[in-house]
Formats: C-alpha cells, structure tokens, sequence
C-alpha cells in the first residue's frame, strides 16, 4: 500500500511543486489549501504523512498541529517554512513535529526526510536546512 500524504499550503506553486515530486516518488498525494480543510481530510481519510505550511490565513500550521495531535497524536507531520527560527523550532518540537524543513529545499532533500521516517531510524525532532540537492533542480521557495 502506498503512503498517502496531504499537503498544506494556501500556496498553489508550492503545492504543486511538492505534489509533483511526491507523485514522481509514487506516495499517493492529497492536498488541502487551508488548515480546515486539512482537518477535515484527516477525519475522513487514511493520512499517514502531513506536510504542512507554518504560515498560512485563517488557521496557520500550529494551531493546525494542535488540532492533529488532539485526534491523531502520532501522526507524522513536516513543518515547512522560510522563516525558521530558534524560537519556532523550539515551538515545533513542543508540538511533537517530526521534522521541519527550512524553504527553500529541494525534491531530495524532502524525499530523504520521507525515507528516514519510513525507516524509523529518526526518532524525535530532525530539522533540515536549505537545499544541499542538485542545483540544477527547481526548490520550493517562500
């Protein structure tokens, strides 16, 4: 069974960018461009990965985290953001964010995210910063 993966962000290019690369990997991609319609998805289908924008109108990232770890407490999450700092990383890891990745990032680096949550060999809090991937490769960017 493939993993399903939804996707949060109230940007369409980045949603599209992750999606494309996220299907390339052959997981199963759903998408939500809000935290309410993220929560709802969650409640309705089988999710087994949130990939979620911090800052978003309306319900931003955290509340949306709060929100998943109420019904869903050991749902895998990637928070994703251009504007990680040491105060929000702290915040994230309160919330029990598996991973975050600081924009812009490449298709591998959030593909050997992915891989290391498969494998379970990243417990606790793991943080990525920037791209180390190809140059040539397009990047998910603020």
């Amino acid at each position: 069974m493939r993993l399903s993966i939804l996707i949060v962000d109230d940007d369409l290019n980045n949603r599209r960018f992750l999606s494309r690369v996220l299907e390339q990997a052959e997981y199963n991609v759903l998408q939500a461009t809000s935290g309410m319609e993220a929560l709802r998805q969650i409640y309705a289908q089988q999710v087994d990965l949130v990939i979620t924008d911090i800052f978003m109108p309306g319900m931003e990232g955290l509340e949306l985290i709060r929100g998943i770890r109420k019904s869903r407490p050991n749902l895998n999450i990637i928070a994703i953001s251009g504007a990680l700092d040491a105060t929000l990383l702290k915040e994230l890891e309160l919330c029990e964010v598996t991973a975050a990745l600081h924009k812009p990032f490449g298709p591998q680096t959030l593909l050997e995210v992915i891989a290391a949550l498969k494998r379970h060999d990243s417990p606790g809090f793991r943080w990525a910063s920037g791209s180390s991937d190809d140059p040539a490769s397009e990047d998910l960017r603020d």
